[in-house]
């Protein structure tokens, strides 16, 4: 049975789910207003404050429109001459003004002013980004503000703004504005964010994620004091995200590597480690471009990594180093395995047998660390599949001990902010776990292999011992012949089954055997990747669909996150998805249940029969 593994890859991607609630049709004003102040339109204050409620005057809503265009990068910082008499040209928002009213956006009064305190109304503003679209005074038939209204209504610009004509336009109203802004279409039928460079979503807005790599500073690798020389706000302010996490700019260490955005004043930072042997460079040592440490590849992603790993560098192959890994997973910097201490913990997955010149016995072994990651090393002495290990770094040395088991009871314990969570079985087949899934869930005992606190005394690293049902197989027995009887005195047992998994038609037979199941879903353990056992799954009637989670009645079950679906008519099963079927009008549902996990409980499999 292959191995079932979901490798943690602190990536982008996973931080945005971390920060941003997703959107639907409906702007999610969190998304919105991160993505304002990304592009670097509204920013608020010193501490990042949007004081969304205060309305927006003439000249700042120039400046809002400059930052929102082409040609954000080209405002000088002082403007020579006053283009309207009460626009000084020392005045801040002169440069923004000229250049707004140079590229057509904004216009004065025939007075000569520009009026820079007044505030904007809903129909000037409205106007203003209908120009920044490339629409013209002569593409609108009718009066004015009418025929520009329609249009600005038309585009989708509305969307969230609940002013009408001659009331002002709030912070807030104008955040809404330009996001509407970067998601509508230009007079050439552009996506107007498109036209800025930025990539679009699935469903055709501006994405947040690459809009954040776009916009973010980094790496930097945090040694033991330059951690206020490289954010440029005040670390009182700071968001910060450790690990994917929430966190304090307390929990950065030397050596994290992080990332900052000055709009969003927020920091990033991992602490993603590899500790291992220079093993090999591709596509050679004079200018590697990847590398291979503890039995893995990682790409080098900077000149400094890329020069350490070379013929002409700090380091050769088969030292000892630490690859100093960025959010995506990629190496930023490398330092010697001496200057960095520290302890993992994880379970032996394989293990092959090794001889060394002098006749030592040795064992090459790959460990799934309780960071979903796997390295290979090399254990002096025999060490079983399933044992669980700790590997030590101190002042250069690399120190392998098999880890005498231990268990504790949850509920007497927090989870560190970081905690890492494996869930293994005696097979060497494993899973991470997210501590949300256990997190009112009473384990102790048999449910727990082995687990280290922090110096807080919270719960950092946990290994569970088969506690989820996760590491199973779960499928459709359709055909049961089993015999069990007496022949000359002789007892004779044969079985055979046919079954489905995950759609897929399989036949077992067995000697001396049979499971006295019957047909119906159920639980699939192996062993040497043959099938020891078959279990029947419990029953439960679904009574509501959630998009996670079943009613029977008043209980809930969840999902598991593979769960099979299968439509069962005229005699046979259909793989599906949970969607197809979910109307409880046109369809009758049947949802099975693992049993005998503790922090188990969830629907493997669900069979929908067509309602007549």
């Amino acid at each position: 049975m292959k191995i079932l593994k979901k490798i943690i890859i602190i990536c982008l991607i996973s931080v945005m789910c971390v920060q941003v609630v997703a959107f639907s049709d409906i702007n999610n004003q969190q998304l919105v207003e991160q993505t304002v102040k990304l592009l670097g339109i509204m920013t608020g204050d010193e501490k990042g404050n949007m004081d969304l409620y205060s309305n927006v005057t003439r000249e700042q809503f120039a400046k809002m429109i400059i930052i929102a265009s082409t040609y954000k990068d080209s405002v000088s910082e002082n403007s020579n001459y006053s283009v309207f008499k009460d626009v000084k040209y020392n005045r801040w928002s002169a440069v923004y003004i000229k250049l707004a009213v140079d590229l057509k956006l904004f216009t004065g009064y025939i007075d000569g002013t520009f009026k820079p305190e007044n505030n904007i109304t809903f129909e000037e503003a409205a106007t203003v980004a209908l120009r920044l679209l490339g629409y013209e005074n002569s593409d609108f038939k009718g009066t004015y503000p009418n025929a520009q209204l329609a249009k600005y209504k038309s585009l989708g610009l509305d969307k969230n703004i609940f002013k009408t004509q001659g009331q002002y336009l709030s912070r807030k109203d104008c955040m809404n504005l330009f996001y509407n802004l970067m998601n509508s279409k230009t007079k050439n039928g552009s996506i107007y964010s498109t036209t800025l460079g930025y990539s679009l979503s699935a469903n055709g807005e501006i994405d947040y994620s690459s809009l954040l790599k776009k916009e973010l500073s980094g790496p930097y690798v945090v040694s033991s004091d330059n951690l206020i020389s490289i954010i440029p706000f005040a670390k009182t302010d700071a968001t910060v995200y450790r690990d994917g996490v929430n966190s304090d700019i307390s929990n950065i260490t030397t050596y994290d590597v992080v990332y900052y955005s000055q709009n969003l004043k927020s920091i990033w930072a991992y602490s993603n480690k590899i500790v291992g042997t220079y093993t090999a460079a591709t596509p050679d040592i004079s200018a590697p471009t990847s590398v291979t440490v503890a039995g893995n590849s990682y790409t080098l992603s900077s000149s400094a990594s890329t020069h350490k790993m070379s013929a002409t560098g700090e380091f050769s192959i088969g030292d000892t180093v630490v690859l100093l890994l960025g959010m995506n997973g990629d190496v930023v910097d490398v330092v010697s395995a001496n200057k960095v201490e520290n302890t993992y913990c994880g379970v032996v997955i394989s293990s092959n047998k090794l001889v060394s010149d002098n006749g030592a016995l040795k064992n090459e072994i790959v460990v799934a660390l309780t960071d979903g990651t796997t390295q290979k090393y090399v254990y002096s002495g025999s060490i079983s599949v399933g044992s669980v290990i700790s590997v030590e770094y101190t002042n250069g040395n690399l120190k392998i001990r098999r880890a005498s088991e231990k268990n504790i009871n949850l509920s007497n314990y927090k989870f560190a902010e970081n905690v890492e969570i494996l869930d293994v079985n005696q097979y060497g087949e494993y899973s991470v776990i997210y501590p949300n899934r256990i997190d009112k869930i009473n384990l102790s005992g048999s449910n727990i292999k082995y687990y280290t606190l922090n110096s807080l005394g919270q719960i950092d690293k946990l290994i569970l011992n088969d506690a989820t049902g996760d590491l199973s197989t779960y499928g459709i027995v359709t055909s049961v012949e089993e015999i069990d009887t007496s022949i000359d005195n002789k007892m004779v047992l044969q079985g055979t089954y046919q079954y489905l998994i995950n759609g897929k038609s399989s036949v077992l037979n067995t000697q001396n055997s049979i499971f006295n199941i019957a047909v119906g879903p159920a639980l699939f353990s192996y062993e040497n990747g043959n099938i020891k056992s078959i279990k029947n799954l419990s029953s439960v009637n679904v009574t509501t669909v959630g998009e996670t989670y079943i009613l029977s009645n008043n209980q809930k079950y969840m999902l598991s996150d593979n769960v099979q679906v299968y439509l069962y008519k005229d005699n046979s099963y259909y793989l599906t998805d949970l969607s197809s079927v979910s109307s409880l009008e046109k369809y009758t549902l049947k949802a099975y249940i693992d049993s005998g996990y503790k922090a188990g409980n969830r629907v493997r499999v669900i069979i929908a029969t067509t309602n007549k």
